[in-house]
């Protein structure tokens, strides 16, 4: 179980890292 934690959180700051980043382009393009 600790083991599969870790992962999770990852998996889910990836996640949230990827949407910003998304969230960031598309602004930046609207923006432009």
């Amino acid at each position: 179980m600790r083991d599969k934690n870790p992962q999770i959180d990852f998996r889910a700051l990836f996640n949230e890292i990827l949407l910003c980043s998304t969230g960031v382009s598309q602004q930046a393009k609207l923006s432009l």
